[in-house]
């Protein structure tokens, strides 16, 4: 195993748990589907928060497809997105009913009114269902709270309160979680010098928080003792052992610039004026004086699609001269 970094990624790409956490900011317009509810099951964080395991996840797993659950929290859910209120078929209600029946009546009994029992249920995996259970109904309440417009300090207590909920997080997981908490306090402390009291909705505040928290840092996971995959920018003319230059092609790199149509500096252009490519042979010339004792230059040969030759970028068309 060789450790690896990459870096100049946004916060929101790197941290699963920071996504996933903005995401629940829309519970309220959420159709609760259960590929989407089973993804939330493979966060550690949410997984110690509702005493789960791989080994559980993956019996819930097979327990949510065996009984029917597909979207919907239950039929006044489904009503409150404009389905119709009568039919409960295929929510997380009609699934959660028919494990639990499933459990506790003996097998073969046959109907239980008008539901079909699942007995694939074991003595020991009961606990699994409950936890299943808890975390649906805690889920559930959140969808009703978060639907309420609020003050920004209100939004920072239910936000705090909402993550101590549904998650368990490790040392490492906090400190994906401090962007979200930070962003918050910041907001919270620009309301009050601003002086805004107002309320604002979830849709709102998410729209914010990820604008706030997405935003990628140049430095992040850059010079962290490993190897490091990152983009190529100025002030990186850091001497390496091994400077390694991936995907160089001609229709990659030097990057072309495509100016609006009223742009009237690219249709006019004079000398001291900004220019991408030039700016990349420069750059390139930067990572060659950097490599102390490999420089490696890789491009794609040939087309994927029909082995056609494609060529290098003129850059080390012209290294190679």
């Amino acid at each position: 195993y060789i450790p690896f970094s990459i870096a100049d990624q946004a916060n929101t790409a790197m941290e699963p748990l920071m996504e996933t956490m903005l995401g629940w900011l829309e519970l309220p317009f959420d159709r609760f589907e259960a590929p989407t509810v089973l993804s939330w099951l493979e966060l550690p964080a949410l997984q110690r928060r509702f005493r789960l395991d791989p080994e559980a996840v993956e019996r819930i797993r097979a327990w949510v497809s065996k009984s029917g659950i597909r979207w919907g929290i239950d039929s006044a859910q489904r009503g409150q997105l404009g389905i119709d209120e009568a039919d409960e078929a295929n929510s997380w209600a009609f699934g959660l009913e028919r494990l639990f029946l499933g459990y506790a009546m003996p097998p073969g009994s046959g109907l239980y009114g008008s539901i079909a029992p699942f007995t694939d249920i074991e003595g020991g995996e009961a606990e699994w269902l409950g936890d299943l259970q808890a975390l649906i109904e805690v889920l559930d309440k959140w969808r009703t709270r978060l639907a309420v417009p609020a003050g920004i300090a209100q939004w920072r207590q239910r936000i705090n309160r909402m993550i101590d909920q549904l998650l368990l997080p490790d040392e490492e997981e906090e400190q994906s979680l401090r962007g979200v908490r930070e962003a918050l306090d910041t907001l919270a402390g620009d309301a009050a010098l601003a002086g805004f009291e107002g309320e604002l909705d979830a849709s709102v505040l998410r729209q914010h928080l990820a604008s706030q928290v997405g935003v990628a840092s140049a430095s992040r996971r850059f010079l962290t003792g490993r190897v490091t995959f990152c983009n190529m920018v100025p002030m990186r003319s850091i001497p390496f052992r091994v400077v390694c230059r991936l995907g160089m092609n001609d229709s990659a790199y030097p990057r072309i610039d495509k100016p609006l149509g009223f742009d009237l500096i690219a249709r006019h252009p004079r000398k001291g004026d900004r220019s991408r490519r030039e700016d990349d042979r420069y750059l390139c010339l930067e990572s060659m004086l950097s490599a102390r004792e490999v420089l490696y230059i890789s491009y794609i040969g040939h087309s994927q699609q029909d082995n056609s030759a494609k060529l290098a970028s003129v850059v080390v068309s012209e290294l190679l001269d």
